[in-house]
């Protein structure tokens, strides 16, 4: 077994171990199916400048999710619904690396307010009548 295929074997543990169901939606409604993604969530300073509480201000959230591309890739304004009612809308798709299963997406949180635009989110849960990925 070559050190890539370590590698590769370990992301894969860890995706299964961190990952967590949600449903993968087009920007019509249409459901492509339930899938598994790691969602990764932190906050970007810009630096030595005085804010809050004596630390740095922040500049803006960095949200992305990691998925396994054998299972499904999003595209652009595709949405993740989570069982939480968390939704998350997918913006830039990182390109596949030749070493690894697994890409990134940048996402952005869906705010209540924009669900109009979107019926199938506004008149009640997608996942209802759906059995959702195995966490």
């Amino acid at each position: 077994m070559s050190w890539r295929d370590v590698i590769r074997a370990a992301r894969g543990v860890v995706h299964e171990t961190m990952a967590v169901g949600c449903l993968h939606c087009g920007t019509t409604g249409e459901i492509h199916g339930a899938v598994r993604v790691r969602y990764h969530f932190s906050r970007g300073a810009l630096g030595d400048l005085p804010g809050p509480d004596g630390y740095s201000d922040r500049l803006h959230n960095l949200t992305t999710v990691t998925f396994d591309q054998r299972e499904f890739v999003p595209g652009r304004n595709d949405l993740l619904v989570f069982e939480s009612g968390e939704v998350l809308q997918v913006g830039q798709v990182m390109p596949a690396e030749v070493r690894t299963d697994f890409r990134r997406a940048d996402v952005a949180q869906l705010e209540q307010a924009a669900f109009s635009r979107y019926p199938f989110l506004s008149h009640g849960q997608p996942w209802a009548g759906l059995t959702p990925p195995e966490d």
